[in-house]
């Protein structure tokens, strides 16, 4: 009998590869992602307005120029500009050219994320968990096809954090390898130097300094001199940083507050928990997915707990300082590393609650994890959109006569500006662009009541409070609706302003 407990353990814990079943739903989550990742693509939703402001520095400028401060107030790696400008070139005049790169990092992300997993979890449930809640995920999906660097930033984190794990398999090469990725990463990840002390921590911790550490100071030598270069030629007095601070604390993206207030510890919590919330899986479960990070971080091994969790700390130290944002978007890198957090956490839970049990008890849990986390992904939003400013052109163009004109409210001026580079439509002298201004919306209330003729009011990027305030005050002044299309963000309405 204790042989045969043993040899179940042995299968549990040690050895994996040959469980048919879990290898099964594993090769089926994987192919998801692709699958899924591919369909978000293919919906070929409308650029939003960040990512337009982007995209028009990309297609504007030269290699040479996206080298100097962009325009819009915008602000990217400038190896990721690049590369786009690059398959902006392969793929021109659509959107598909800039989500190239995007959609790229996602499938690499996503491998690396699944090979660190079968270094991580000997328990190939805690794999399956991690892996469901990583594909299964609506913001890493969203952002595998938007024209940012934000999936950029989750290729490189699981591209450093894999180096990092794989010391004996890389030899030789190890900090080469090091070196190289810390280069790469500088070039095209914001959050680089947040990955790069992070390493580097865990470097100084985890190696045999009598063996290694003329490579560790050579490696630490060689990201820091990268960072300086790069920070004096594209950070330092960057014209945007009073405009980004102000913009980011509006946002409450950095952690204020003093030890002994009460305020820095609410912050602290809100700022964990807005980190959590990104697993999308509703508030309640997204807690219990910290209590597994929780675990991790009481039982799980101490170098992996580190090197998990050390950019997660770094960056909340950083933006107490308001040096980078702590933020939705600008960490989404963080999600895998806390959902690897979460596998720890749960394998350790696994290894207490059935290291006795027989492999054929716990094979349910194969089936039972990614149903559940399919059951709570959102189909019916999925694919996902933000600004359908597409579907508000073709509408009007199919729909507007000869005698119609169009008026587009003053923020969907970039955007009509890219389409129609993009010749997805003309504008012609039937298109007027409002006036107004971004400290007052409303303003352009006079400009619009004064038309004459039948105008169709187009919407993009607008406040739900300032779209609302402009139709009740055309209804006041006894005009009426005569046709509408509302899209996602974006939307069209047609008067007859007599």
């Amino acid at each position: 009998m204790k042989l045969k407990q043993i040899s179940c353990k042995k299968n549990i814990s040690d050895n994996f590869r040959d469980v048919s079943l879990e290898n099964v739903v594993i090769f089926l989550l994987l192919f998801s992602a692709f699958v899924l990742s591919s369909i978000q693509l293919l919906a070929d939703r409308s650029l939003w307005i960040d990512e337009v402001m982007i995209a028009l520095n990309i297609i504007e400028k030269s290699y040479l120029e996206l080298l100097l401060p962009l325009d819009y107030k915008q602000v990217s790696p400038i190896g990721f500009l690049w590369i786009e400008k690059f398959f902006s070139y392969l793929w021109p005049n659509t959107d598909y050219g800039l989500r190239i790169w995007p959609l790229i990092n996602y499938w690499a992300a996503t491998l690396l994320f699944w090979q660190i997993g079968r270094q991580l979890f000997k328990n190939p449930y805690a794999q399956i968990l991690s892996l469901s809640l990583w594909v299964f995920n609506c913001h890493l999906l969203y952002y595998s096809s938007e024209v940012k660097q934000y999936m950029g930033d989750v290729a490189i984190c699981m591209g450093l954090l894999w180096l990092l794990l794989n010391k004996n398999l890389l030899g030789k090469y190890y900090f080469g390898a090091l070196i190289a990725g810390g280069i790469l990463a500088i070039l095209f990840s914001n959050i680089a130097i947040i990955l790069l002390a992070s390493a580097g921590i865990y470097l100084i911790v985890s190696v045999h300094w009598s063996t290694n550490l003329k490579y560790l100071f050579v490696t630490g030598v060689v990201w820091i001199a990268t960072f300086i270069v790069y920070y004096f030629l594209f950070i330092q007095e960057h014209p945007t940083r009073d405009f980004m601070i102000l913009f980011w604390k509006k946002e409450n993206a950095f952690w204020t507050g003093l030890p002994w207030q009460k305020q820095f510890y609410d912050e602290l919590f809100h700022k964990l928990s807005g980190a959590l919330l990104l697993l999308n899986i509703g508030f309640k479960k997204s807690i219990a997915v910290g209590g597994l990070c929780a675990i991790a971080m009481l039982f799980g091994a101490r170098r992996n707990v580190l090197v998990l969790f050390l950019p997660i700390a770094i960056h909340l130290v950083i933006s107490y300082f308001q040096l980078y944002p702590f933020h939705t978007r600008l960490i989404l890198y963080t999600l895998p590393l806390l959902i690897l957090m979460a596998g720890m956490g749960f394998q350790h839970i696994l290894d207490l609650t059935f290291s006795d049990l027989g492999i054929s008890r716990l094979r349910i849990l194969g089936i039972i994890i990614p149903f559940l986390l399919t059951y709570i992904f959102n189909w019916n939003s999925f694919p996902l959109q933000n600004e359908e400013i597409k579907s508000t052109i073709s509408y009007i163009e199919q729909k507007k006569n000869s005698d119609e004109k169009v008026y587009a409210y003053f923020t969907a001026s970039l955007a009509l500006k890219y389409y129609e580079l993009q010749g997805k439509f003309i504008k012609g002298s039937s298109w007027i662009i409002g006036n107004g201004n971004w400290s007052d919306r409303t303003s352009c209330i006079d400009e619009i009541l004064a038309l004459k003729g039948k105008y169709w009011i187009l919407f993009y990027h607008t406040r739900t409070k300032d779209k609302e305030f402009l139709l009740e005050q055309i209804n006041k002044a006894g005009i009426v609706i005569l046709d509408k299309m509302e899209a996602t963000g974006s939307s069209a309405y047609l008067f007859d302003f007599l």
